[in-house]
C-alpha cells in the first residue's frame, strides 16, 4: 500500500510542474459499468474540450472493460475531430510511457495506480518517466459510481465549465452517410414527395413510456396524414410488423417502414436523413442523438427552419436528483414536454418556457402513464405546421 501511495505521490509531483503549452500526447481512459446511448452520447461528446485545452497535442480514446458494446462505442465516436485514435486495451496492455498526460474517467481509479505501480514503478521513482495522471470522473461518472483516488485537474475542469464551444453536444454524420440513409428509405417505399416521421417506441424503463392506447391513437393520427410514412426501429430484430399490424389494420401499418437489426450508426443516419420531418419519443438515447445529429448540422450551417420538429416526452425520473431539466435544458433544438399539475389542474408545459424554478421542480410531474392522446395530438401538429411555415418563407 505504501508502494501504491508513493507512485501517488510522484505523478502528484508531476501533474503539479505540468506545462499544458508543452503537452502533445493525452490518453483519456474511459471505463463504464453499464451502457445507455443517451448517457454515453453525452459523455463522448465532452472529450472535445481535452483537444481544446490541450491545444498543441494529439489527444487518444482508450475504452475498456465493456467489450460486448464495442459496435456502439464505434458508431457514437465515428468522425468525432476532437479524437485521433480509439482503442480497446485493457489497462495493464496501454503503454503508458508513450502519454504526457493521462486523462482518467473510471470506476476504481485504483485500479490504474496499481496498473502503474507493476509497470514503471522503479521508472517513475528515478525520475525518468514523466507523466501526469488526473482524474475527471466527477464530471463524467455518477456520483454514486464515482471511487477518487486520483487528483483533479483545476485548470481543466475550470475550462470544461467555461468553454463557449462545449455547450451543445454533436454527432457527427457526413453528407455520405445521410445519402446511404435516403437511399435506404427509398428502397424501403419513400418517395420525394413523403414526409417521414419518426417514432421511438421502446425505453430502458418501461415507465417512460406513453400508454399503449396513446401511443397508437397518436401514430393513427400521423399515418392518416397524406404523403406521410413513419419509421420505427427495430434494432434487435423482434419482429414488430405483426405487432403494429394488429393495433393499426392492415392499411394503415403498410405506410410503417421498419429499421429491423440494422447498425446503430445507420439507424443514426436515418435520424439524419433529408426525409425526417419528425422525431417523437420517450426520454430516450436516440433522441439526445438525433439532438447531436442537428446540432451539428446547424453548426454547419443548416438553417434552423430545416430541422425537423423533435419532440421528447417525460415523467418522473427515478433516481435522486434527477429531473427533465438535467437532460434536456442544454438541447434547445428539442421539445421537451412535462405534463404537470397545478392547483389541481394538469397542464403539458415545455421545458423552455418555465422559470428556473419550475424546470427543476418535480413534485408536481405527473408519470408518463397520464398523457393523453387529446393533449398530445393539438401540440404536435402546431409544432409540424410551424415548421412547414417556416420552411415555405
Amino acid at each position: 500500500m505504501e508502494e501504491i501511495q508513493a507512485i501517488g505521490r510522484r505523478i502528484q509531483a508531476y501533474n503539479n510542474s505540468l506545462d499544458r503549452s508543452l503537452v502533445r500526447k493525452v490518453l483519456i481512459l474511459y471505463e463504464e459499468k453499464v451502457f445507455f446511448i443517451g448517457d454515453t452520447c453525452l459523455r463522448f461528446d465532452k472529450f472535445r474540450f481535452c483537444r481544446l485545452f490541450f491545444e498543441q497535442a494529439t489527444v487518444e480514446l482508450n475504452i475498456s472493460n465493456n467489450e460486448s458494446y464495442l459496435p456502439q462505442y464505434n458508431a457514437l465516436l465515428k468522425n468525432n475531430p476532437y479524437l485521433d485514435g480509439i482503442t480497446f486495451l485493457s489497462l495493464k496492455d496501454i503503454h503508458y510511457d508513450q502519454y504526457d498526460v493521462v486523462v482518467c474517467v473510471i470506476p476504481d481509479e485504483g485500479r490504474l495506480l496499481q496498473v502503474l505501480h507493476d509497470k514503471y514503478a522503479a521508472r517513475l521513482e528515478a525520475g525518468a518517466m514523466s507523466l501526469a495522471v488526473f482524474s475527471l470522473s466527477a464530471i463524467y461518472i455518477n456520483q454514486e459510481r464515482k471511487l477518487n483516488t486520483l487528483p483533479g485537474y483545476d485548470a481543466l475542469i475550470e475550462f470544461y465549465h467555461t468553454c463557449p464551444d462545449n455547450q451543445l453536444h454533436e454527432v457527427y454524420i457526413t453528407s455520405e452517410e445521410r445519402a446511404q440513409a435516403v437511399a435506404w428509405l427509398e428502397a424501403n417505399g419513400m418517395t420525394k414527395k413523403d414526409d417521414l416521421f419518426i417514432f421511438l417506441d421502446s425505453s430502458a424503463k418501461r415507465e417512460k413510456l406513453l400508454r399503449m392506447d396513446v401511443y397508437f391513437s397518436i401514430l393513427k393520427t400521423m399515418l392518416d396524414r397524406p404523403h406521410t410514412r413513419v419509421l420505427i426501429f427495430d434494432e434487435k430484430g423482434i419482429g414488430k410488423e405483426e405487432f403494429y399490424r394488429e393495433w393499426l389494420g392492415r392499411e394503415l401499418a403498410s405506410k410503417l417502414i421498419f429499421s429491423k437489426k440494422l447498425p446503430l450508426r445507420e439507424d443514426l443516419a436515418l435520424l439524419g436523413s433529408k426525409y425526417t420531418k419528425l422525431i417523437f419519443g420517450p426520454c430516450t438515447g436516440l433522441l439526445h442523438c438525433a439532438a447531436g445529429i442537428y446540432n451539428h448540422f446547424v453548426k454547419k450551417g443548416m438553417p434552423v427552419a430545416e430541422v425537423p420538429v423533435m419532440i421528447t416526452y417525460t415523467g418522473k425520473y427515478t433516481r435522486p436528483g434527477e429531473n427533465a431539466a438535467a437532460w434536456w435544458d442544454a438541447c434547445p433544438l428539442v421539445s421537451c414536454l412535462l405534463l404537470k399539475q397545478f392547483q389541481g389542474t394538469r397542464q403539458i408545459c415545455e421545458l423552455s418556457t418555465l422559470s428556473r424554478e419550475e424546470k427543476v421542480r418535480t413534485d408536481n410531474v405527473l408519470p408518463c402513464k397520464e398523457y393523453t392522446s387529446d393533449t398530445l395530438l393539438p401540440l404536435i401538429a402546431r409544432k409540424l405546421e410551424r415548421s412547414r411555415t417556416a420552411c415555405l418563407i
